[in-house]
């Protein structure tokens, strides 16, 4: 036959939280993830962090522009984080590339002068 024993509130609290916690398999924690739509303000700082500064005024005008793609959240505009990478990255030109650019539109208007 069992004997019946008297222990403490708290012991008994202390012996059912180690059995809980042997019973139940290691978890680790999840680290939070951050949401990847984001506001104005929140994209105009996270384009800062990723190393890419643009101007208020800038970011209204490709937005109103629809270059820079969002979504509208009733009044609020949301923007995804990796199209504004990418927006981003498209509007980077190496200084090269500027160079042929002009020498190519030098070289269309010297053609059309021959004609």
């Amino acid at each position: 036959m069992d004997s019946i024993v008297v222990i403490s509130q708290e012991a008994l609290s202390q012996l059912i939280e180690e059995a809980v916690r042997k019973s139940l398999p290691k978890q680790a924690p999840q680290p939070k993830s951050e949401p990847n739509k984001v506001t104005r303000e929140l994209a105009l700082s996270f384009l800062e962090d990723k190393g890419y500064t643009v101007s208020k005024s800038l970011f209204y005008k490709a937005t109103s522009a629809r270059e820079i793609p969002f979504t509208r959240f009733g009044r609020r505009l949301l923007f995804n984080k990796t199209d504004l990478l990418s927006w981003a990255e498209n509007r980077c030109t190496s200084h090269n590339t500027r160079k042929h650019d002009a020498a190519i539109i030098l070289m269309n208007s010297a053609n059309k002068k021959r004609r």
